[in-house]
């Protein structure tokens, strides 16, 4: 070979240079053939019609919305809201970031059904639609991506690339491209990508109609075609005759008019597959309303949303509320998600059963509860109002048959009347029970009561089930000329449920499961409630309670309001006692801190004796806010009194055997025992009964006594509690009606044979010998903590109950604290969270005057209703010779070197801050000026409020912790002072008023300085006392004059 001179063979760096070009092209030719296809995908598309918005419904924004307006309206009562995922709104993702399933496990030769998409081109749907339908759980279901499409789709599901800009023939495109991944698949479905796709029950009807061209039939001229939005299915058969196929004139416009063209031409006709939904539920069941579109063929049947196929217009968030993995294709036979915790209730108008409300709330605290009404309807439904809007207006009873079924379809969760008591948490009942179905519901009585009619009082279910969304649809057929207890009611509710559970063949995810009634309806309306109702209701396990307040009519009746009771007599008392100790007590928040009283009996006592022992409990569970518990058991564990049987003797609401509440709270022989002490015949119970707040002494949760005589007589005599429980009423007069109230009308152990003269003696006659010792003993100083409670919040709540235990740790004493509130029922089962006593004491802000004490006008002081101390006068601390009034969200640091209560012994008032307010207050000072000078009163301390030059110093108690002896905050001196300030809204300063009328009335031997209480309150970590100067006379008068 020749070669130039220039030329010589090529060396080891140039051959290594061109092998790593070579490899270099090779990798850019892989990357071109790989992913430049969907650089086509992505600036190939057509610009698609955009669909309208209008029908659809942004689920995650309405959820929401629920939540925060509720509270600014104050239109429902919302507890302990739980993390709900899709409560909250989900910001797009961009499809770089997807989170691809993993369940993408099919194989293309043995794909024999094809699921194809036309996508649109946002993030948000196909991020939707990617971790809801269209994950695949088998092998035989193939994934088929057309339109705008990214590189970012897993690799698994096919891809067909058009650069076309005509629908049909993308749609067929891609038609064509499914059958070249799947070589072997029998039928292809089309849908869009703003579709929901039930796919489990789409392949099995599929497979059972065996038909060409299935699809929701649609008219156009003289065209039958199945509808695009609602999807439709082709078998192989059909897809090959599009191949080709080229529709003339206006069927070429619309893909779906142009897959029907194309099959009429070679005599495919179309199959209604009941199920596919050209719109979302919402819009469908108004278009059953007021009439669909003029291109429909028919209207939906009810099987149709019964067994649903397929929604259209279905937004992301929608699509992410209605799913549930058991809709998949082959997808475990278990739901992927709980119920939501939320509770639903409604109620429109005056005379609220808050008392049942209030119960569902308390029994279920880690649930969202949401009571409705119109107002709320009418702001957090779509477009702000029903589907079946037209019963707005109508019956309270109707309505509320109906919003029912649309609140669950809409959030899902629970609906429960709102006359009925929730007794314990429903939360093991539905947890067990809804693994697979969509709902449950319970029998009204039994499977042979009005041919298993079932109550629609309380029913459980998932958001969009198909159960909702039937018995909204239904309701179009349904005859109104009947009650609304058949027309909507319970009878719709059992026709619909039995119609679902009827046609299922082998569709067990949509069965709704029938509960025994007993769960949530323990005594059906045409049940007579025997005396042992609560404990039978205990023994049955039921979690409620219904009371049937529209089929007695008992709406209306002040029993269901709850208001604020003024104790008159002893029959108002037995009922609070009833009401606000006893049934609460046996509810299961009262699990962690019970509060019983156990009467056992002696076997050698009498008759008469025994019932003067079980009449002397009843007295103190009264007194002591208990709930009383029956222990009789003889040597063969049966319960009897004397020869009679336990449910033969009570007809009261308050018959409960001690064996059944211990086994209804589950609590063992060693919980019984470390919570129990038990009383006999000691001397020290019978003199605490007389003269010490019994509280104080008995803090255990478990007080057993086992007495013989008619003992009561101590507690009645007991200063503590004369007046303020038993009214001032003589022992006769208690023990006959409280012996009434125990063994009538039943008698059948002759009780009124006995009466306390043969037991024990009257109030008139000569007592046993034990009790006669203590009769005059000089009675014990009695003290509480009191608090001023401004809202019943869960923070202000969870507040109280921090300041309550850093006390009981840091000093202990076993004080009740005492509570000012506005709603009774929000508080009271703070009393079974701490061991201390709470008094709950409800004030009325529209009340002026009580009682001739309040003369103060109910007008907003700084948040709260009332000034705190001003409250010292209040009837209810009448009892108590001293209190500390604390603020809520005060705490004890350290351990307290000394009692307050004991630091207050004979003095009137103490406090742990003062100081001088930098913030002057003229007007203050002119009208004190003013009431000294009117009232020629002569100021004992003046250097409390003076320099010692005569200026006033703007000296203040704070307010976080006083003491007071609560009869100085009753004398007619305290009465006037605050009456002439409250004219001038003095007691908006109410510490600086303090300052006032203790440098008029108090030495300063009357004062005690807490200095040794060691707390935390805001700014204030220690205590502060300032300094008093002397004031000289000539000072003096010259202020004074």
């Amino acid at each position: 070979k020749n070669f130039s001179p220039m030329s010589r063979p090529m060396n080891f760096s140039v051959r290594a240079l061109s092998v790593c070009m070579l490899i270099f092209s090779g990798f850019m030719l892989i990357f071109f053939l790989r992913f430049w296809p969907g650089r086509l995908r992505k600036y190939g598309h057509m610009t698609l019609s955009n669909y309208s918005n209008a029908t659809q419904i942004r689920m995650t924004d309405l959820q929401s919305q629920i939540l925060e307006r509720a509270r600014a309206v104050e239109m429902v009562n919302i507890e302990h809201q739980r993390n709900i995922s899709w409560f909250k709104p989900k910001s797009p993702r961009s499809l770089s970031k997807f989170s691809v399933p993993s369940k993408f496990n099919f194989d293309a030769q043995k794909v024999s059904f094809a699921i194809m998409v036309h996508l649109a081109g946002t993030s948000e749907k196909l991020d939707a639609i990617l971790s809801t339908w269209w994950k695949s759980f088998s092998s035989d279901l193939g994934l088929v991506a057309f339109g705008k499409v990214a590189n970012t789709l897993p690799k698994e599901i096919c891809i067909s690339v058009s650069l076309e800009d005509n629908a049909w023939v993308r749609t067929r495109d891609a038609f064509i491209k499914a059958t070249h991944c799947f070589p072997h698949v029998q039928h292809i479905a089309k849908f869009d990508d703003d579709s929901y796709v039930y796919t489990r029950d789409l392949i099995r009807q599929v497979h059972a109609f065996k038909s060409d061209y299935l699809g929701y039939p649609m008219q156009a001229n003289d065209l039958l075609y199945a509808s695009g939005g609602a999807g439709y299915v082709l078998s192989r058969r059909s897809v090959d005759f599009l191949f080709g196929c080229e529709p003339s004139g206006q069927w070429r416009e619309w893909e779906d008019t142009a897959v029907s063209s194309c099959l009429k031409g070679n005599q495919v006709v179309l199959k209604d597959l009941v199920g596919l939904h050209p719109h979302n539920p919402i819009q469908m069941m108004r278009y059953d309303l007021n009439g669909h579109p003029s291109d429909r063929v028919r209207k939906e049947p009810l099987e149709g949303y019964m067994f649903p196929i397929s929604y259209h217009y279905v937004s992301p968030d929608l699509m992410r509320a209605m799913h549930d993995d058991i809709y998949l294709h082959e997808a475990p036979l278990r739901r992927s998600r709980p119920v939501p915790s939320i509770i639903h209730q409604f109620w429109e108008g005056d005379n609220k059963p808050e008392f049942f409300l209030t119960s569902c709330a308390d029994a279920h605290k880690n649930w969202t509860h949401i009571t409705w009404n119109k107002a709320l309807i009418s702001s957090q439904f779509p477009d702000g109002r029903l589907v079946n809007d037209q019963f707005m207006h109508g019956a309270l009873n109707l309505l509320s048959d109906v919003a029912r079924y649309e609140v669950l379809m809409l959030l899902g969760g629970m609906y429960v009347d709102a006359d009925t008591e929730c007794i314990r948490p429903v939360d093991y009942l539905v947890k067990e029970s809804l693994g697979i179905n969509q709902a449950m519901g319970f029998y009204e009585r039994d499977a042979n009561y009005i041919d298993g009619l079932l109550a629609s009082g309380v029913i459980v279910t998932y958001p969009w089930s198909p159960l909702t969304i039937s018995l909204i649809s239904a309701l179009k057929d349904t005859d109104w000329g009947q009650p609304p207890w058949i027309s909507a009611g319970p009878m719709h509710f059992t026709k619909i449920l039995k119609k679902i559970n009827a046609k299922l063949e082998g569709r067990d995810y949509l069965g709704i499961l029938i509960m025994p009634s007993y769960h949530v309806y323990p005594y059906h309306h045409s049940d007579k409630r025997g005396p042992d109702h609560m404990s039978q209701i205990f023994a049955k396990g039921s979690v409620m309670d219904q009371k049937w307040g529209t089929t007695h009519g008992s709406y209306g009746r002040s029993k269901w309001k709850r208001e604020k009771t003024h104790v008159k007599d002893l029959d108002d008392l037995l009922s609070l006692y009833v009401e606000r100790v006893h049934i609460p007590g046996l509810s299961a928040l009262a699990k962690k801190q019970v509060r019983w009283v156990l009467a056992k009996f002696r076997n050698q006592a009498s008759l008469c004796t025994r019932i003067s022992h079980l009449v002397s409990s009843l007295a103190f569970a009264i007194a002591t806010g208990r709930v009383l518990l029956f222990d009789w058991r003889t040597n063969d564990s049966s319960e009897k009194l004397y020869y009679s049987d336990f449910d033969d003797i009570f007809d009261i609401p308050i018959s409960m055997s001690f064996a059944n509440a211990v086994e209804n709270f589950g609590f063992s022989d060693h919980d019984i025992h470390e919570m129990t002490v038990n009383v006999k015949s000691d001397e020290q119970f019978l003199r605490t009964l007389r003269t010490q707040d019994v509280d104080r002494v008995y803090m255990q949760s478990i007080v057993e006594l086992e007495r013989d005589d008619w003992w009561a007589v101590l507690l009645i005599r007991n200063r503590f509690y004369r007046n303020t429980v038993f009214r001032g009423q003589s022992s006769d007069a208690i023990y006959s009606r409280l012996k009434k109230f125990m063994f009538s009308p039943k008698d059948p152990v002759n009780a009124f044979d006995c009466n306390v003269s043969e037991s024990v003696g009257s109030a008139s006659a000569s007592v046993l010998p034990s009790l006669q010792n203590t009769l005059d003993l000089p009675e014990a100083t009695t003290a509480c903590f009191v608090y001023l409670m401004a809202e019943p919040t869960d923070t202000s709540i969870q507040r109280l109950q921090r300041s309550i235990a850093s006390i009981n740790k840091n000093f202990g004493g076993n004080y009740p604290f005492l509570l000012f509130v506005d709603q009774f029922q929000k508080w009271q089962y703070l009393q079974h969270l701490v061991k201390n006593r709470i008094y709950v004491v409800e004030l009325d802000p529209a009340v002026q005057s009580t009682s001739g004490v309040f003369v103060i006008e109910a007008r907003d002081r700084e948040g709260l209703t009332y000034p705190s101390t001003f409250l010292l006068g209040h009837p209810s601390l009448e009892r108590f010779d001293y209190a500390i009034v604390m603020d809520p969200d005060l705490h004890a640091t350290t351990r307290w070197t000394a009692d307050p209560i004991e630091g207050m012994k004979n003095k009137k008032f103490g406090f742990w801050v003062a100081f001088d307010d930098a913030h002057s207050e003229p007007s203050l000072w002119s009208n004190f000026l003013e009431f000294v000078r009117s009232k020629q009163i002569r100021v004992r301390q003046p250097g409390l409020v003076l320099t010692a030059d005569g200026h006033y110093r703007n000296t203040t108690f704070c307010r976080c912790f006083l003491g007071a002896m609560t009869s100085e905050f009753r004398t007619p001196q305290f009465m006037a002072f605050v009456e002439f300030f409250d004219a001038s809204d003095g007691w908006l300063h109410e510490g600086k008023l303090l300052a006032f009328y203790v440098a008029l009335f108090m030495q300063s031997a009357d004062v005690e300085f807490f200095d040794y209480v060691n707390i935390e309150h805001g700014s204030f970590h220690t205590p502060l006392q300032i300094n008093i100067p002397v004031v000289t006379e000539d000072i003096i008068a010259k202020v004074f004059a």
